[in-house]
């Protein structure tokens, strides 16, 4: 097992979602598709990204620096609860 391993360096496994979100489309391609949306139609990576992005601005004006919060949808699309915590920037 290489000594770089999040199993054996705690300080490895220690980066956000989205950050790994892009260490992945580095790594495989921004193209490609990944996961489907409600519609089921397919997102790359890229598109996920963007997404993010979409949905980041809007919490980002109703929430302070370091505030952590989080967004849950419905299968409608809209925001219902906090949930997944995201850090505001």
């Amino acid at each position: 097992m290489p000594q770089d391993s999040a199993a054996i360096n705690p300080i490895a496994g220690r980066r956000t979602l989205f950050d790994a979100l892009i260490d992945a489309r580095e790594h495989h391609g921004g193209k490609g598709p990944i996961v489907e949306d409600q519609e089921r139609r397919p997102l790359s990576y890229t598109d996920l990204i963007r997404a993010c992005f979409a949905l980041g601005r809007p919490l980002g004006r109703m929430t302070e620096p370091g505030e952590q919060v989080g967004a849950v949808t419905r299968p409608s699309g809209r925001p219902s609860a906090k949930q997944a915590r995201i850090r505001s920037v």
